[in-house]
């Protein structure tokens, strides 16, 4: 997963400021880690959190692959402007994925 996050993180930022998006990483590993697992109730990594004007937009969630049907769903949620859409919650990666990486404008 982390070369694919990684190569979204770099097109997001090569966008320059003109993205939707931003991506983070964190490390949960040492006080600060632990602080901020506890903090955003996260009980697996990887974890995706979203936030919306500073705000969390949503619940974290994993993903275990590259592209992600949930993420994906996410993301477009985020970026509609509407409110967070729970059904995202149900959605399943399959193995045999075939859902095309979020465009970032």
């Amino acid at each position: 997963i982390t070369p694919l996050y990684q190569r979204m993180a770099r097109v997001s930022k090569d966008v320059k400021g003109d993205s939707d998006f931003l991506f983070a990483k964190a490390s949960t590993a040492g006080k600060p880690g632990k602080q901020l697992t506890f903090t955003f109730k996260i009980d697996s990594v990887p974890t995706f959190i979203l936030f919306r004007n500073g705000k969390q937009f949503g619940k974290p969630f994993g993903a275990v692959k590259l592209p992600s049907k949930k993420l994906a769903a996410a993301l477009e949620n985020l970026k509609s402007g509407e409110e967070w859409d729970e059904s995202i919650m149900d959605i399943q990666d399959s193995k045999k994925n075939n859902v095309q990486p979020t465009k970032i404008e």
